[in-house]
């Protein structure tokens, strides 16, 4: 769609198997960019292509559980079943789906590459009770779920790092929601 495949683990590292891999190696502008190219395509069609938004991922990610794992409770023993991360990645992305899927059936959602989330970061300040949202001053993004470079620990469904909107990293990449719209 977009005419190249930025990613690091590409075609000269991996051999065929790169078309397996997530794309990463994409900042959120390029996924901005995407999105604009995909939506052009099916402007009539009733859908639009985009981004999640954090609350989007966690809710896809827990698969209609109350827990920050997508496979339920915190059980060390089961995250080697649903994620790659720094201490089984082998210092690389791995194929996708090669885990195993929530109970919605979407793999990788905490491990393998962190995702881009359309939503700005923010800081939540409490001041005499209440609760004031403080945008990122340099309008950060939320990146989702972890990836191959993290510890175990950090991978939840309910924990997020950010990243600047045009940072390109061979650990992040994004997830594609689809939405209706009305015609």
């Amino acid at each position: 769609l977009m005419g190249t495949n930025p990613s690091f683990f590409n075609r000269s590292k991996l051999g065929d198997d790169y078309k397996r891999h997530p794309v990463e190696q994409v900042s959120w502008d390029d996924a901005q960019r995407f999105f604009q190219t995909l939506n052009s395509y099916y402007k009539e069609k009733g859908v639009k292509f985009d981004l999640p938004s954090s609350v989007q991922y966690q809710l896809g990610c827990q698969a209609g559980m109350n827990a920050d794992w997508p496979y339920g409770t915190r059980d060390a023993s089961k995250l080697e079943a649903y994620a790659h991360h720094n201490g089984n990645a082998l210092g690389a992305s791995h194929i996708v789906g090669e885990k195993s899927g929530n109970g919605f059936g979407l793999h990788d959602v905490i491990g393998n590459v962190y995702e881009w989330s359309r939503d700005t970061d923010f800081t939540l300040k409490m001041t005499d009770g209440n609760a004031e949202f403080i945008l990122d001053k340099d309008g950060r993004k939320e990146l989702c779920g972890g990836s191959w470079k993290t510890d175990p620990e950090t991978q939840s469904c309910a924990r997020f790092a950010a990243e600047l909107p045009a940072a390109r990293r061979n650990d992040v990449g994004f997830r594609v929601v689809v939405e209706p719209v009305a015609p």
